[in-house]
């Protein structure tokens, strides 16, 4: 199989960390993962497994927070998303990306919970009506695979929750979640199935006991792709220069997750003539109260 970047790139705006959170069990050691072997360069970190445990424990027990991911694919325009979550409840963020087709930035607004999504999306400065749809719709129009629970859940939160320190002291998380920071149709996309329990070497930072920032590298992701028996060439050109950085933080006030208001929301539909013409008249609501 090989897929070009820009193939993978092109949907992002529209389902890219929306459709598919990571599907893997945020508690890994029901399934012995399959840890790669470090690169030469690797430094040894002073971070401990106690101390990721701790900070794991940490953001359960306020269960809020910030977040912000950055994925480079070695262009000028990385896609960023930036987000605040309610564990138990779900998240709300925002992506911004570039169409690598027409260069047009797109803007992709995001509420998740935990059986539903909405997302709306911008492109010229003119916001689309919020889309919704539950897991099984968008696993039906968007050949998306979920995992159990898996919306409502940033997939930072899962990359988060699965850091583990190998007895060479390098730190590694759930190779599916880190590739769904990136996309979320990346793994599907790569033939790498949720409850996959292949790991992938990733850079740690915590900060007065928090996670703080947790990013992977492409030479790492190509490594642990190719030891989860998928050819790297399935990147695409420029494999090597993908990284992704994920950022965690408190959140700045209470965080409140709500559905947007009814009358701005259409339904996704197998019928695409119905459902292009519920989203017109439904984006004309939407411009008019604007």
């Amino acid at each position: 199989m090989r897929t070009s970047l820009g193939t993978l790139v092109t949907g992002v705006a529209l389902l890219a960390l929306v459709t598919g959170c990571s599907g893997s069990d945020p508690d890994p050691r029901a399934n012995p993962p399959r840890a790669p072997e470090p690169s030469e360069s690797s430094p040894t970190t002073p971070v401990t497994q106690q101390e990721i445990d701790r900070a794991i424990k940490a953001i359960a027990k306020r269960g809020d927070g910030r977040f912000s991911v950055v994925a480079d694919f070695g262009g000028p325009d990385p896609l960023t998303q930036d987000g605040e979550f309610l564990l138990g409840r779900g998240y709300r963020s925002e992506i911004l990306a570039t169409d690598p087709e027409s260069g047009e930035a797109l803007a992709t607004a995001v509420v998740a919970t935990r059986r539903d999504s909405w997302f709306s999306i911008e492109t010229d400065g003119r916001r689309t009506c919020w889309m919704h749809g539950t897991i099984g719709d968008l696993r039906d129009l968007t050949n998306v695979q979920g995992g159990g629970n898996t919306l409502g859940v940033p997939p930072v939160m899962f990359v988060v929750s699965t850091l583990e320190v190998g007895p060479d002291g390098v730190v590694t998380s759930d190779l599916h979640s880190v590739l769904t920071m990136i996309s979320g149709r990346l793994p599907t996309e790569l033939g790498l199935a949720p409850s996959a329990t292949d790991r992938v070497e990733v850079s740690l930072e915590l900060v007065d006991g928090e996670i703080t920032t947790v990013a992977a590298e492409g030479q790492a992701l190509v490594g642990a792709i190719d030891d989860a028996g998928i050819d790297p060439e399935a990147l695409g050109e420029g494999a090597d220069q993908i990284s992704v950085t994920a950022s965690v933080d408190r959140a700045a006030g209470e965080v409140v997750i709500e559905p947007p208001p009814a009358e701005f929301v259409v339904e996704l539909s197998q019928d695409e003539e119905q459902f292009a013409a519920d989203r017109k008249e439904c984006d004309a609501r939407y411009a008019e109260a604007s």
